[in-house]
């Protein structure tokens, strides 16, 4: 499953996942919604008196169409003429306001297919709502008859008082509040589980990625550091960075973090049989995916088995490989980049024999510019003709071009996963970014595993 397949299945089982809290914030919705209706929002009633304008025959005289025609004419005028300052203040100083005020309760409408004018009025109290409107309709009536000197309006209808408002409508207000939350929450989860998605299982991960997982990493605890070391090891102290603690390949002991990374060398030193994979970089999506700490357990485990393995710190931009070996970083891949070389001078022993680093070195920010695909295929090729191994440690794809460049160059790449914090969304960003840089993926290691 990637992004782009996630299909109608997985949202509604994280709509089931989390019923329990859309529901409950529907119930607070809907609740919310019933107690501002009733508590907060005053009922509106409304009142409506009809006029009609007509042409009154005189005695004997019939009435022509064009006659009425006449007179749809003259709805628009009469219309404005009614919301104009001449009516609305004649009549609000009858209704104790002033014109502008009572014009804000007072919506006048024509047809132009018809004669009539309608005066509908707004009130919280039904009564003063009819007298409203049969207030402005007399005026109107009055004024206009008055300004024009003509007797054709006459009141057809008189409003008349409703106990029943308008607005609000609890009902249907808590019914729309009710629909509205139970789709928001719906869509929040599924926006979430599209976006925001962390992988449930490894077996989801190898469905996503559609390469094999190499192995599993679980979660490196320092604090018991004592229980799995054994008079073997070599007698450091804490003073040493965590990294270095947490390169649990070094221990003597047998332990489940351990055994993680001897499974992730054991299906490396597999896959080199069918196929070259000597030089591999190990990279991730994000800071938090812990490459550094994979590829330092990886390279310990090599050297273990009696593979003549170098670790290559290439992260330009957060660089601990001298941290975690506990070395200087004096010399290194600033070194190789300035021009030197010399591998037995710029690389480093460490505690085992068959192991070297070849740290970040000083500077690297002055010369990372200038790292050109010829450089880093000569550093490759150097490195491969000195090591059976060559375990390459890249800054996450999704903030270094430097990785594609390695990537490209290596025989093979493990993309780390971040189990626990992982995202669905930017680990298939990343991964499919390293594909299309030409790179041959090897396989994947699940970081902070949770059976």
């Amino acid at each position: 499953m990637n992004k782009d397949q996630i299909d109608l299945r997985d949202f509604l089982e994280a709509i089931k996942k989390n019923i329990l809290y859309i529901f409950l914030g529907t119930l607070i919705a809907t609740f919310l919604s019933a107690f501002i209706t009733y508590s907060y929002m005053k009922p509106v009633y409304e009142a409506e008196a009809l006029l009609i304008v007509h042409e009154i025959p005189k005695k004997d005289q019939k009435l022509e169409t064009s006659d009425i025609d006449a007179q749809l004419k003259l709805i628009p005028t009469y219309k404005e003429m009614m919301e104009s300052p001449m009516v609305m203040d004649a009549a609000g100083s009858e209704a104790g306001m002033t014109g502008g005020e009572l014009k804000k309760h007072i919506y006048i409408s024509a047809d132009p297919s018809n004669q009539i004018l309608s005066i509908r009025a707004e009130s919280n109290d039904p009564r003063n709502a009819a007298f409203l409107a049969n207030l402005v309709a007399y005026t109107a009536k009055e004024e206009i008859q008055s300004f024009l000197t003509i007797s054709n309006i006459s009141t057809l209808s008189r409003a008349e008082a409703s106990e029943e408002p308008i607005r609000p409508k609890p009902f249907l207000n808590i019914g729309i509040a009710f629909i509205l939350s139970l789709f928001s929450g719906c869509l929040v989860v599924c926006m979430s589980r599209f976006f925001f998605a962390k992988f449930r299982s490894s077996n989801e991960i190898q469905s996503a990625l559609k390469v094999p997982i190499l192995g599993r990493g679980l979660k490196v605890n320092t604090k018991p550091y004592t229980l799995y070391r054994s008079k073997h090891d070599l007698d450091e102290s804490w003073d040493t960075h965590p990294l270095y603690r947490k390169l649990v390949a070094r221990w003597a002991n047998t332990s489940k973090p351990k055994e993680g990374y001897r499974k992730l060398k054991t299906n490396l030193v597999l896959l080199n049989k069918t196929k070259e994979a000597r030089a591999i970089v190990i990279t991730g999506s994000t800071r938090k995916d812990g490459s550094t700490l994979t590829s330092g357990n990886l390279a310990v485990s090599l050297a273990q088995s009696g593979k003549r393995t170098v670790y290559v710190d290439a992260n330009l931009y957060t660089p601990a490989g001298h941290l975690m070996f506990n070395s200087s970083n004096r010399v290194g891949l600033s070194s190789y980049l300035a021009g030197d070389n010399n591998l037995d001078r710029i690389t480093q022993s460490t505690f085992h024999s068959n192991l070297d680093i070849l740290t970040i070195g000083r500077d690297i920010a002055e010369r990372a510019d200038y790292f050109t695909l010829s450089q880093v295929t000569a550093l490759i090729q150097d490195l491969k003709r000195k090591y059976e191994y060559v375990i390459i440690d890249c800054a996450p794809t999704e903030i270094s071009a430097d990785t594609n460049l390695f990537a490209n160059q290596a025989d093979g790449c493990v993309y780390v996963v971040n189990y626990k914090e992982g995202k669905l969304s930017q680990t298939l960003s990343s991964f499919n970014q390293l594909k299309e840089s030409g790179a041959t993926i090897l396989g994947t290691f699940v970081n902070w595993y949770k059976p």
